[in-house]
């Protein structure tokens, strides 16, 4: 009885996110069901968006903590597949991570291109400080690479840079943050180290970060699939790198992989789409690690809007939607994070 009607508060909410008595429903059912975690979680999104009552304040206030909650458990792999954006092609996350090695190499930067010199910028994670704390246990509890981190005036905030190999670049401003706020950012920003994500995440500007994605697909299309009509953003250097670096088993496997996508071509070549879900998958290991939902959402109101894909209110939206989802709330359990 009380999982449909969870279910019916839940789609209620995903049609009407304003909708605010069935938050206050959800939590009801959460604290009879003894799900204090889960009810811990309505309470912070009420209490955020400014309909908490006081027995709901009260409870939230409870359990917040003053820094964030340090995780148990490091995140894995598998894992992943409770934070992606069910929106996000899975087949095109394998088609960027198949053609990574390629394609950073030849998108590659040098650090005189990003105005770093390595004795004055490099920031080493070894020595202690609130910014290399956060970094540093960031890196230890996330299934990514790890990378060399670099100070850098050029842009705001955090960004992976493709040098080789990549690295992070971060304005000295973010070390300035309150720990909540350091750790949304470097939680987003480090995820975009994952393979699939890199290449374009490096690009700093959405526009040109789409454009630069709809190169790589339409290249890798033409490339296994020569008669493919419609292709007009083929990139021949791009091409002439892969022709040369991949070998017939690879091409082949990827002739596959684009084959696949072919059966739903609206969803898989959606680019654009595409590169929104990852802004919201990236502001899901932020918020995750933050273990805080006002920072996020203060920070992403003051953020330049040209630097993500997704609206700000479609990343609003979409992280207060996670937040009290089961997939979230998985995510606590597997990291310690609950508090029942």
């Amino acid at each position: 009885k009380n999982g449909r009607a969870i279910g019916h508060h839940r789609r209620a909410i995903q049609l009407e996110p304003d909708h605010f008595e069935s938050y206050q429903s959800l939590r009801h059912l959460f604290f009879a069901e003894k799900r204090y975690d889960a009810g811990w979680c309505l309470c912070r999104v009420l209490s955020v968006l400014g309909q908490a009552s006081s027995e709901e304040l009260d409870f939230y206030e409870r359990y917040a903590t003053s820094t964030p909650t340090r995780a148990e458990r490091a995140l894995q792999q598998a894992h992943w597949s409770l934070i992606d954006h069910d929106g996000q092609s899975q087949l095109l996350n394998a088609l960027f991570e198949r053609v990574f090695d390629t394609i950073s190499s030849v998108m590659a930067v040098s650090t005189r291109q990003l105005g770093l010199k390595r004795r004055r910028d490099f920031i080493d994670l070894s020595a202690a400080s609130r910014f290399t704390n956060v970094i540093g246990y960031l890196f230890d509890h996330l299934p990514i690479p790890h990378a060399e981190t670099y100070r850098s005036t050029q842009l705001r905030g955090m960004r992976p840079a493709l040098l080789e190999p990549p690295v992070m670049l971060v304005n000295p401003a973010v070390m300035d943050h309150d720990l909540f706020t350091m750790a949304f950012i470097g939680g987003r920003y480090l995820s975009m180290l994952r393979p699939s994500f890199l290449v374009v995440s490096s690009v700093v500007n959405a526009e040109e970060r789409i454009a630069c994605a709809n190169r790589i697909v339409d290249t890798v299309r033409m490339l296994v699939k020569p008669k493919t009509e419609g292709l007009t953003q083929v990139d021949e250097q791009l091409a002439d790198a892969l022709q040369r670096n991949l070998s017939k088993s690879e091409m082949g496997s990827l002739e596959k992989l684009v084959t696949k996508m072919e059966a739903d071509p609206d969803f898989h070549f959606d680019v654009a789409q595409w590169l929104r879900c990852m802004d919201f998958t990236c502001d899901r290991i932020g918020f995750i690690f933050a273990n805080n939902l006002e920072k996020p959402l203060n920070l992403m109101r003051a953020e330049d809007p040209n630097t993500a894909v997704a609206s700000v209110a479609e990343r609003i939206d979409a992280i207060v939607s996670f937040a009290f989802s089961d997939e979230y709330l998985q995510v606590r359990r597997l990291i310690g994070h609950n508090i029942d």
